[in-house]
């Protein structure tokens, strides 16, 4: 899949998983027509209102050419790409910890909490009232952001991830 569809993949996901609105799908729609893109369903998707959930889902889906929202695969590396922007808006000082919490809660029961996310959830909700838990998420989110980073796929991310380095940043 090329960057630009999983620009669509991510705000079409964040959109669902999310809450954060169909705009961004819109968006996409128009950038590429602006850029001079013809492909079948780009102009049904960029003449949508941003209300109109149903009708932009399918318009993706023929965009994708396939359901992004029940392709588990799918969402597993959305999830990735999310927390690597988190982890770099997060460094940067442009997201706040309060900002992160809502959609990393999201996440993890999207994913039935996996052994790799639990950690840095439980870290995230509790590291605005104990200063101990706030360098524990730090770190965690740190980890698994350079993880999903340098990992092109699931399989790599899985290989790649060391439940002890996690355990490290559990400060319980």
């Amino acid at each position: 899949m090329k960057k630009t569809e999983l620009d669509l993949v991510d705000a079409l996901l964040s959109a669902r998983h999310l809450g954060t609105g169909y705009a961004s799908c819109l968006e996409w729609a128009a950038e590429r027509i602006a850029e001079g893109d013809s492909s079948p369903g780009l102009a049904a998707l960029a003449g949508r209102e941003s209300g109109e959930a149903t009708a932009i889902r399918k318009d993706c889906e023929l965009i994708l050419g396939m359901d992004a929202i029940a392709d588990q695969d799918m969402v597993l590396e959305w999830a990735g790409r999310y927390l690597v922007k988190v982890g770099r808006l997060f460094a940067e000082g442009s997201l706040s910890l309060e900002r992160i919490q809502g959609p990393i809660a999201k996440i993890t029961e999207l994913l039935g909490k996996p052994d790799w996310l639990v950690i840095l959830a439980r870290n995230c909700e509790y590291a605005s009232g104990l200063p101990a838990y706030r360098a524990a998420f730090e770190a965690e989110l740190k980890y698994l952001s350079r993880l999903w980073s340098h990992s092109p796929g699931i399989a790599d991310f899985l290989r790649a991830y060391d439940q002890r380095v996690s355990s490290k940043h559990n400060p319980v």
